[in-house]
């Protein structure tokens, strides 16, 4: 969180335009968000809003490598969550109950059940084989290291 704090006041200071500081503020607002402080995360949602809402009307410019369309949903997206946050702030209070999460995200998170973990071989059956690096010298190959000595086997 201090990081985008420090971000944000370093372009503030630098005045490298409010369409530099729309990524920063809502990575501040998230963390904001996440550390359950809801009033400070609607302050700052409120700043990339206003932002937003100046870059939406051209009175401020487009950021580099965006379009009018992610501008847009942005702004939708700052809107749901400023309005999220206030009707947790009317439920709950300003400060979240329970830190990292805003709402039920533990419960959003996608879980799998994977087979990456389940063991491939059988161990009783298996058979370790000691494997050395060996240097193939002949006329078909130029040294060469090799993970496997082949000359021990025969055609």
């Amino acid at each position: 969180m201090m990081e985008y704090e420090k971000c944000v006041d370093l372009r503030e200071k630098y005045k490298v335009g409010d369409e530099n500081l729309i990524a920063p503020l809502i990575s501040l607002s998230q963390s904001y968000m996440f550390c359950g402080k809801r009033k400070e995360a609607v302050e700052y949602f409120e700043k990339v809003k206003k932002i937003l809402l100046d870059v939406r009307q051209k009175t401020t410019p487009l950021p580099e490598n965006t379009n009018e369309k992610i501008i847009r949903d942005t702004y939708d997206d700052v809107q749901i969550q400023i309005n999220d946050l206030k009707r947790q702030i009317e439920e709950e209070g300003e400060e979240g109950k329970e830190l990292g999460s805003q709402t039920i995200a533990k419960e959003l998170v996608v879980t799998t059940k994977s087979e990456f973990d389940k063991s491939v071989l059988n161990k009783e059956k298996a058979e370790v084989t000691k494997i050395t690096v060996s240097t193939v010298n002949n006329e078909e190959h130029v040294a060469k290291k090799r993970r496997i000595n082949l000359s021990n086997y025969k055609n």
